[in-house]
């Protein structure tokens, strides 16, 4: 806003209260004026009859248009039964640490970005470690080989094979900024979008980010950068997905320890705000070695979808591969054989 406007806004202001001859009056024309100040600020979108809505919904389903709002994660089973990412759409992934929620996002990240330009955010993670990470998911070399540089001649050449594909295609930024205010992070989004075209967001994780607001309460902090994301997807017409930690509720539970809705941490907003919610479970991490048909829970892991507005919940399984650097979805329970385990 520049300094003429602020002045303008004065004016009127000041007009507002000397105009007013009574307390009831002064109280109305601050209330128009505030009101006048939010729509010039903020103008809303104009209403829309419910049969052109519905008409031109027609006409792209006959065009078969609006096939680019849905975006292949490149888990088949999980695009199957529950359609992918969808643009506009805000997907919390929650879990408790240890079952593999940042490998799960930077695989996402490799498969989506073959696709559609993508924007990362790893605020628990410098932008180098995330590169690396992103290297082990294409070459199954763990990070830690790749950081201390305990590489053979094939590795190496694997990891310049992996560098020629990354190049030439995927459309990924990364970034580790941001996370001290919503709003710079919400225009570096914006920028991307702008810029890039960017499609998908992805953020590990949620709890990093903060609003500067003093709110004196953290819930609500967290209720507020929730809508802030959810504002973004729609505004925007884009994906985003963002991880969230679960509370230790989960470590106190009995039985399986299986997460469920009221664990989100810190918030029932992100519950609220959030188009799907999915939790990934680890049995394994457990020591329970078997599930309740008998097959072996090892490199398991559980994809519970618990909230979708738009579709089914439910769950499907992947199998992390041996050295924890992704995971395969190309696999049946019975495949699996059951032999000792050790945690």
């Amino acid at each position: 806003m520049t300094t003429n406007d602020l002045e303008l806004k004065k004016e009127a202001l000041q007009n507002a209260i000397i105009e007013s001859k009574t307390d009831e009056i002064l109280l109305k024309n601050v209330k128009a004026w505030l009101f006048t100040s939010e729509f010039s600020r903020n103008p809303p979108k104009p209403s829309q009859q419910m049969e052109d809505l519905v008409k031109a919904g027609l006409d792209k389903l006959e065009k078969r248009q609006g096939q680019d709002l849905i975006i292949p994660t490149g888990y088949a089973p999980y695009d199957d039964q529950f359609g992918g990412l969808v643009c506009g759409e805000l997907l919390i992934f929650g879990g408790r640490p240890g079952m593999g929620k940042s490998v799960w996002l930077n695989q996402l990240a490799m498969q989506v970005s073959q696709q559609v330009p993508v924007l990362y955010f790893g605020f628990d993670q410098s932008m180098d470690i995330q590169a690396y990470r992103m290297l082990s998911y294409l070459t199954d070399i763990t990070v830690d080989k790749i950081l201390q540089q305990r590489l053979t001649d094939d590795e190496r050449k694997q990891l310049n094979q992996a560098y020629t594909d990354l190049k030439e295609k995927h459309k990924l930024f990364l970034n580790d900024s941001g996370n001290d205010s919503i709003s710079v992070f919400e225009s570096m989004c914006e920028e991307h979008i702008s810029k890039h075209g960017v499609k998908v967001i992805l953020i590990d994780y949620l709890q990093l980010l903060s609003s500067r607001r003093n709110s004196g309460s953290r819930e609500a902090e967290i209720g507020s950068i929730s809508r802030h994301l959810k504002n973004i997807a729609r505004k925007h017409n884009v994906a985003v997905v963002a991880l969230s930690q679960l509370s230790r509720a989960v470590e106190t539970r009995g039985g399986d320890k299986r997460p469920q809705l009221s664990d989100l941490r810190e918030s029932g907003a992100i519950e609220q705000d959030a188009d799907k919610v999915v939790f990934m479970y680890r049995a394994e991490y457990y020591s329970i070695v078997q599930d309740a048909d008998g097959y072996s829970t090892q490199c398991i892991t559980d994809l519970d979808v618990a909230k979708n507005k738009q579709g089914p919940t439910g769950m499907i399984q992947l199998r992390r591969k041996e050295m924890f650097t992704g995971f395969e979805t190309n696999f049946k329970s019975s495949e699996i054989e059951f032999d000792s385990f050790i945690s």
